[in-house]
């Protein structure tokens, strides 16, 4: 008969072992995303691209990084923030 914290711990290893396995897919989309997103682009090839994959190597990053500061940091204007953040990194856009 299994005890209790016997199977408390193979919950416990189990658990581990998923977000072990998380992080290390974490890690690897992050490096084949990293990858594929250095490419350079023509705006020729950027027009072929289906939306989603045009949303992910255009403004994709971008966004996200907005949207992490507002959650952080709760600005008065969110909407307005978010859209002078993005306006000041149009700036440095190069397609």
């Amino acid at each position: 008969m299994i005890s209790n914290n016997d199977e408390n711990n193979k919950d416990i290893n189990n658990n581990n072992e998923n977000k072990d396995q998380v992080k290390s897919e974490e890690k690897e989309n992050n490096q084949r995303t990293e990858t594929q997103s250095s490419r350079v682009i023509s705006k020729e090839e950027l027009n072929t691209l289906p939306s989603y994959e045009y949303i992910r190597l255009t403004v994709q990053k971008e966004i996200q990084q907005g949207l992490l500061y507002i959650s952080k940091n709760n600005p008065k204007n969110p909407i307005k923030w978010l859209g002078e953040f993005l306006i000041e990194k149009s700036k440095s856009y190069n397609i």
